[in-house]
């Protein structure tokens, strides 16, 4: 009930002034309550997705971390960089074998977390046979190792049982099974056998088989046997000594 515009213009600044009232209040007591409840955001941390890895010598590994956020400024530094390399983006190198802990340091919402993860580093030149002779503990019973020239993996020479020629108290053998590695699993050589009482001999890179009057020499090349027929013993070709196999 309104004469006039005026009338109309100074009910609907009431009514404002009243509304905005209202709304001052409740957002005064919205923060009155949301200060006295209000919930702290989670943290979040950053974690390893693994433990602990294993990295062949001179092969390269990731460290994942997981709820890294955007943003966030990670350093990354080994326990022993002899053993293991790390470089700023988190990729592993195998240097030697051994083991080193790789720490990242993140830094993300203004708080610093620390990150660990523990490396094995393998070297398969000087392990796969480990793993061979503990897989084969009940069969080979003695060992021993040979790096051998034009053959990328050292030679392995088992054998079941030793005997001790001529009764010299040095214990050899006549028969032995001469393995090497592919870079991934074990490759069977040969078998190497003496007759007339010698055990298999070895010196300058090659293998020495006596039966009787005739000598047989064996090289190892690029993982295979190559046979000397009807050759010369070594002047200073020895018996093979072997050590137990305990692994």
């Amino acid at each position: 009930n309104v004469s006039t515009a005026t009338e109309l213009i100074n009910i609907c600044k009431r009514q404002n002034k009243y509304r905005q009232s209202l709304i001052n209040n409740q957002l005064k007591y919205a923060d009155i309550y949301f200060a006295k409840y209000k919930i702290a955001d989670e943290e979040i941390i950053p974690t390893a997705r693994r433990n602990s890895i294993t990295v062949d010598k001179g092969k390269t590994k990731q460290f994942v971390i997981d709820n890294v956020l955007s943003g966030a400024k990670v350093v990354y530094s080994s326990s022993n960089n002899k053993v293991a390399y790390v470089n700023s983006k988190g990729v592993i190198k195998g240097v030697k074998s051994g083991t080193a802990t790789i720490t990242a340091k993140v830094v993300q919402n203004k708080k610093t977390y620390y990150v660990e993860l523990r490396t094995k580093v393998k070297d398969l030149k000087k392990e796969w046979y480990k793993e061979f002779l503990k897989y084969n503990n009940n069969k080979y019973k003695y060992y021993t190792v040979k790096n051998i020239t034009n053959n990328k993996y050292p030679v392995l020479i088992v054998a079941k049982y030793l005997y001790d020629p001529y009764f010299k108290g040095t214990m050899s053998a006549n028969e032995c099974y001469v393995y090497t590695f592919n870079g991934k699993k074990a490759i069977y050589v040969g078998k190497l056998t003496c007759r007339a009482g010698f055990c298999v001999m070895y010196a300058d890179g090659k293998f020495y088989s006596v039966r009787f009057r005739n000598v047989e020499s064996y090289r190892v090349l690029n993982n295979k046997f190559r046979v000397d027929n009807n050759s010369e013993l070594h002047s200073k070709a020895k018996n093979i000594l072997f050590k137990e196999n305990r692994y």
